[in-house]
């Protein structure tokens, strides 16, 4: 069935492909996402960031995920930069969310993993592979783990079908982790002369000295 009744985020992701996704928005995030807002999301097994270029009220694509976080409490871009960035998309055929990427703050975009955990033990009787009880053993003994760190631990890189069936079981489940983003307010420090000119040429030069910016 298509999507409906709930908002749904068109997202441009850095990924080179002309399409972009749709996302559920969840209704913590009904306040504070916007066009322009930056966004985590799942996308395969991955978690990447992307952008909000529109909103719907329905989508015609089935099984939506929903967006994982909103991390700004202001739109990264508006309605100029977005039409700007789009534009550049298309003159150097390349996919939106890549020419946003590359217009956003250093450090705007992070890229998540997810991870698993065990979410019952399996009852008596039930029915596992090889490659299964050694997922649970591993994740028994060492708590939320990545593909990666399961891969290595089981020797094993085709994992995903035995995850799988290991979540359609409810024996394991999995989540989104998202690093923290590196970006943050700029701090600029400002020093305002309490003297008068004639007595604050040595203050002046102490404060050049040490690079702090005049007013």
């Amino acid at each position: 069935m298509p999507s409906a009744r709930k908002r749904i985020a068109e997202v441009a992701l850095p990924l080179p492909v002309a399409d972009t996704f749709h996302y559920i928005v969840p209704s913590r995030f009904a306040g504070s996402l916007k066009v322009g807002s930056r966004v985590t999301v799942p996308f395969q097994r991955r978690v990447l960031t992307g952008y909000v270029v529109s909103t719907l009220q329905r989508s015609e694509i089935e099984d939506l995920k929903e967006i994982a976080d909103v991390p700004d409490v202001l739109p990264t871009f508006d309605e100029h930069m977005l039409e700007l960035t789009r534009w550049v998309s298309e003159y150097y055929f390349c996919s939106w969310g890549e020419a946003l990427a590359c217009a956003a703050p250093p450090g705007a975009t992070v890229e998540g993993k997810r991870v698993y955990r065990i979410l019952a033990m399996p009852e008596f009787g039930t029915q596992l592979s090889r490659r299964e009880q050694e997922v649970i053993a591993f994740l028994k003994g060492h708590g939320e783990q990545t593909l990666a760190q399961l891969q290595r631990a089981t020797g094993a890189r085709a994992l995903q079908n035995a995850l799988g069936l290991l979540e359609s079981k409810g024996i394991v489940e999995s989540r989104c982790m998202v690093p923290r983003s590196r970006i943050g307010p700029k701090k600029v420090f400002f020093a305002t002369a309490l003297v008068s000119p004639q007595d604050s040429s040595g203050v002046v030069e102490e404060l050049r000295k040490i690079k702090i910016p005049l007013s």
